[in-house]
């Protein structure tokens, strides 16, 4: 195997393109097709570049005679811990709230039928109000302690690797666990000053407004680690993806509004609007996401193409 097939090879197993390997090697993208294509030989700078990357050395590199990196691919089983570990998180955030909103709902059972046998007190009222107290701020300290774990861990994974592109694949498992952290906690606060409202409607509320929270979290992610996300972006898919969540968003917000109209004019009505509304938003969101799906799907056989075609050159 002469060496422009053992840098393709060694490419293919890291799972890059032409232009991500030229990025973190510091040279154009025609220069890794011309070295791909046998057509001309990296310096030995850039060679020492390319060995280091791969994890061989030079010498495997350019001559073959050491054996190929034992492990190129993205260690499996350590992504689905961290896949396993995300969702464990997202759960246990989601449980978190609904235990403490079972919780609430009992004591406000419990002291509604207080009131009705008539024992109603100061004394019984500022019980229950400190045992309200109490239970806010364990649902508050344990979505704490529950970011708080989660961080720790993401720490230990990140100091267990230096690859930028398994710094990345982090980063995206992280935000998909900070998106369900936020909407819970949301909940949580909502459930603290609204007692009474349903929790599907305070989740509605607390992810309508998660979504600013989470982007500009993300903006801020990004920037501050721009060294690391090296890994390419599709402006374009960046773009389709940010229309379909304002998209959504503003459905979102237009449900929860005709669904507070409706139930705080107390028309006899009501329940008929609100069922008429959750329709036509469920068929508006089914079109949405059909047409997305569809522009996601045309946009990757662009993208495909086009990388084949490059891939080719």
């Amino acid at each position: 195997m002469e060496y422009n097939e053992r840098i393709k090879q060694l490419r293919i197993q890291k799972n890059i393109t032409q232009q991500q390997l030229a990025d973190e090697i510091g040279v154009s993208r025609q220069s890794v097709v011309r070295w791909e294509n046998g057509l001309s030989v990296p310096s030995m700078y850039y060679a020492q570049r390319l060995a280091e990357y791969f994890g061989i050395t030079v010498t495997g590199l350019m001559t073959g005679f050491d054996d190929l990196p034992k492990v190129a691919k993205p260690d499996s089983d350590m992504r689905v811990k961290r896949g396993t570990s995300t969702i464990r998180f997202c759960l246990t955030a989601f449980l978190i709230v609904v235990v403490y909103a079972l919780i609430i709902n009992v004591i406000q059972v419990v002291s509604y039928s207080n009131v009705q046998a008539g024992n109603d007190s100061v004394t019984v009222r500022s019980v229950f109000a400190m045992i309200n107290a109490i239970i806010d701020g364990l649902a508050v300290v344990a979505m704490a302690v529950a970011l708080a774990m989660w961080i720790s861990r993401l720490v230990v994974w990140l100091s267990a690797s230096d690859d930028r592109f398994t710094w990345y694949g982090i980063y995206k498992k992280w935000m998909v666990g900070l998106a369900a952290w936020l909407v819970n906690m949301l909940t949580v606060v909502l459930l603290i000053c609204m007692y009474i409202m349903p929790i599907v409607f305070l989740y509605a509320m607390a992810a309508v407004i998660a979504i600013p929270i989470y982007c500009i979290i993300d903006f801020a992610l990004k920037k501050a680690l721009s060294d690391r996300m090296i890994v390419a972006g599709n402006k374009t898919l960046k773009i389709i993806n940010s229309i379909f969540c304002a998209i959504i968003s503003c459905g979102v917000v237009a449900l929860i509004a005709w669904i507070v109209y409706a139930v705080a004019t107390f028309r006899p009505t009501y329940g008929l609007e609100v069922a008429f509304a959750v329709l036509y938003f469920c068929i508006a969101a089914v079109v949405v996401i059909i047409s997305y799906i569809i522009t996601r799907l045309i946009l990757h056989r662009v993208t495909t193409r086009h990388m084949n075609y490059d891939a080719q050159k």
